[in-house]
């Protein structure tokens, strides 16, 4: 069942890249928020 084994391991991969992208852009925005609140320029990107 190797098939099933490379399924399951793309999904995985998958779910890690979400994982480490969306992380990394909620802290981001967590701090843009933050620095805008103390009256800090934001800067994208």
């Amino acid at each position: 069942n190797k098939g099933i084994e490379n399924r399951f391991r793309e999904n995985n991969k998958d779910k890690n890249c979400l994982v480490m992208g969306m992380t990394p852009l909620g802290i981001k925005r967590s701090f843009t928020a933050l620095l805008s609140n103390n009256g800090g320029e934001t800067k994208e990107g």
